[in-house]
């Protein structure tokens, strides 16, 4: 059973040319990925790269003893949306342990039977027996919640109805609704309580029949897998405290589910590919709920998000933001994390065992984001500089326009733009091409495309299609970044780039034609005219 979850620390990139002091673009950018990211990353530059410097980093934690070299047992898998396979594997000591993140399981197969409405309606509507909660407690002396840790029974596990009973009459109150983010392993009792009402089923039949036949999940299970021919790490041979098999019914959700490296692969393929989830409630499930003190570290359902600054290309120290979606488990010797970057489309699994297992995942889980996520946003711009940026003209003389990628900025560069042989970049703003205007803008995808409305063809890199942009203005002089950014500037932020998008309407629309990968053309609303790429 793996119940504990713990936070991420602030993730600082290892990039060529990047500074320990965080130092955001000059232009804010939108929040979201800057490049699109249909193209394979496998064998980018910058993730060549990034597999050959993770094991190095690895040894130095194991030479600094950071991480026990002969206690730990770990597997680290890196997989692609784009090709829906790994990019990097690696493994110390041996493979095969189970781990949990059973929260993620128990939301996703919720999210997957209900939709994410459910989530909106009174959690007594489907378990009337939490009806009457006990809200009379005395909470400057804490009167009444005496006898509360006797309330569940101490000699054998509690069934669900005692479960129930206790949450509702003897839980002491944390926050009152929507105050604060707090942590919650019962609140995951009441959910996988949930999931069996709405099935009909117990919790391990649920999880089988909504997650594990569609996705073809072989390995993954409720409570401790036995037998003879399993593939697993089972240490309570070498150690009496290990928690393999501790395993709770009633708060499975929380805390119960075992798989290995390749299932929680595909869980995390599933989700950025939208396979069991309409794209919309996928888009909705991956977004923030809610804040922390740290400004780094925000809340979703179930995950725990890192908001990162990553280096706009491998060679500046230039940051854009980018939301990392994590969930963590484990219990004493049994640790596990699995993190998506819809950016990126990329993902990662953390499985790991050991006595110091439940510290050393942090370590770990640090060198794989602090390796991998800035190398994945080197090779979305290796990609746009390659396929993306160059020069496209119309079949009309004088008109043309020239993308760039830039290390020190976020998204598209408009080189230059011409309309009628006059500069064209007023166009975007709803002017006159040809007016003065100390303006720039910024390409940045919107999700928006010909295909499909599925997170899937964000990494789609085969076939025909097209993909909408929208240009975000700059004006000159800029105002500096908040304080909070690593900007000159003081408490607030005053770019408002997110709030000038469509403002005037579609004419900062900019839609490219993607040919197996590649923009081969694209469409300008502004001028209502087809550009072919030249060079």
């Amino acid at each position: 059973m793996f119940m504990p979850i713990a936070c991420f620390g602030t993730l600082l990139a290892l990039a060529p040319g990047s500074s320990g002091r965080i130092q955001a673009t000059d232009e804010a950018p939108l929040l979201g990925p800057s490049f699109i990211a249909n193209f394979d990353p496998t064998n980018s530059t910058a993730i060549e790269e990034a597999k050959a410097a993770f094991p190095v980093a690895i040894n130095e934690l194991f030479e600094l003893g950071v991480l026990n070299k002969t206690d730990l047992i770990f597997s680290i898998d890196i997989f692609s949306a784009a090709t829906n396979r790994s990019i990097y594997n690696y493994r110390h000591v041996g493979d095969g342990q189970e781990a949990a993140i059973s929260k993620l399981i128990t939301t996703y197969a919720i999210l997957a039977h209900a939709g994410i409405g459910i989530f909106n309606d009174p959690i007594t509507n489907y378990i009337p027996e939490l009806r009457a909660c006990n809200q009379s407690y005395n909470l400057l002396t804490h009167a009444g919640s005496g006898g509360a840790a006797d309330s569940l029974p101490a000699d054998r596990l509690p069934t669900r109805q005692e479960f129930l009973t206790y949450m509702r009459a003897s839980k002491h109150p944390v926050m009152a609704p929507f105050h604060s983010s707090t942590y919650s392993d019962g609140g995951y009792g009441i959910l996988t309580i949930l999931l069996e009402r709405l099935t009909g089923l117990e919790y391990p039949d649920a999880v089988q029949t909504i997650l594990n036949q569609p996705l073809n999940l072989t390995d993954l299970v409720v409570g401790a897998p036995n037998g003879s021919d399993i593939n697993v790490i089972d240490r309570r041979p070498i150690d009496s405290t290990s928690s393999w098999g501790l395993d709770i019914p009633v708060v499975a959700g929380s805390g119960g589910v075992y798989a290995h490296s390749a299932d929680v692969r595909a869980i995390g393929l599933s989700i950025l590919n939208s396979e069991l989830l309409s794209p919309v409630t996928t888009r909705q499930w991956m977004r923030p709920l809610s804040g922390t003190g740290s400004l780094v570290e925000l809340v979703g359902a179930p995950w725990e998000i890192q908001r990162l600054m990553l280096p706009t290309t491998g060679r500046s120290n230039r940051t854009r933001i980018s939301d990392l979606y994590t969930k963590a488990g484990g219990n004493g010797d049994y640790t596990a994390i699995i993190g998506l970057s819809p950016d990126h489309g990329i993902g990662f699994s953390i499985l790991v065992a050991g006595s110091s297992a439940t510290s050393a995942r942090w370590p770990i889980r640090d060198t794989v984001g602090e390796v991998f996520l800035p190398a994945a946003e080197a090779a979305a711009a290796e990609n746009a500089a390659r396929n993306i940026a160059g020069i496209y003209t119309s079949a009309t003389e004088g008109n043309n326009i020239t993308l760039t990628v830039n290390d020190n900025y976020a998204g598209l560069g408009i080189e230059s733009f011409y309309y009628d042989g006059v500069n064209g970049v007023p166009l975007l703003a709803g002017a006159d091409a040809g007016a003065d205007a100390n303006i720039s803008f910024r390409l940045y995808p919107t999700g928006i495309n010909s295909f499909s409305h599925s997170l899937a063809t964000q990494y789609k890199t085969n076939g025909t299609f097209f993909v909408a942009h929208r240009a975000v203005a700059a004006s000159y002089p800029l105002f500096p970044r908040a304080a909070a950014d690593g900007g000159e500037g003081g408490l607030f932020d005053r770019s408002f780039a997110w709030s000038n998008v469509d403002f005037v309407g579609p004419v900062d629309e900019v839609i490219f034609e993607l040919v197996n990968g590649r923009v081969e053309g694209l469409r300008i609303t502004a001028t209502n005219m087809d550009y072919r790429r030249v060079e």
